[in-house]
């Protein structure tokens, strides 16, 4: 019942809304503390709500967002930059950061440790995606944008399957 009230909440990411709805109900398993039960609410609605707001959503919806770049470049191999933003350089720091990460999570035994990574990487990378073109026009005019968003969308994917969350390729 729990999984179709989300598709239902879900019903606005049209053919997806079941995988999102399944996605941010284990998300937010996921990125709880272990130490604290997952509650439900007698209004299902305000359940549902949290899982939303769990993060899922948003980390599929990055996802989509960047595979849609890619697509738009049609895989070019791109030449390196004269120089990168501070963001890019954090970007690139924390992609290298995500085995790291893994690995901590494994030995904390705490999966909330890989899902608040992800949600802080989905978040800078928003930031940047929206402050910093990888095209002009039809043009793929910042090659070294169009290969930061593919090494975080291999990260976001990576973390999503670790965490048993489907990743729909567009929303």
């Amino acid at each position: 019942r729990l999984i179709e009230e989300a598709t239902k909440y879900f019903a606005s990411y049209g053919e997806n809304a079941e995988k999102v709805a399944i996605g941010s109900v284990v998300f937010n398993e996921v990125k709880k503390e272990p130490r604290f039960p997952l509650e439900f609410h007698s209004d299902l609605t305000k359940t549902i709500r949290e899982f939303e707001e769990s993060g899922a959503a948003y980390l599929m919806y990055t996802a989509a967002r960047a595979r849609s770049i890619l697509r738009r470049g049609n895989g070019r191999s791109p030449t390196s930059p004269d120089g990168l933003e501070p963001i890019e350089v954090r970007l690139i720091k924390r992609v290298i950061e995500f085995p790291r990460v893994v690995e901590r999570a494994v030995e904390m035994d705490n999966p909330a440790v890989l899902s608040e990574f992800l949600l802080s990487l989905g978040q800078e990378y928003n930031r940047y995606y929206e402050n910093f073109p990888v095209f002009e026009g039809e043009t793929l005019a910042f090659p070294h944008r169009y290969e930061i968003t593919r090494a975080v969308l291999q990260v976001i994917e990576n973390g999503l399957r670790l965490s048993r969350v489907p990743s729909p390729e567009k929303i």
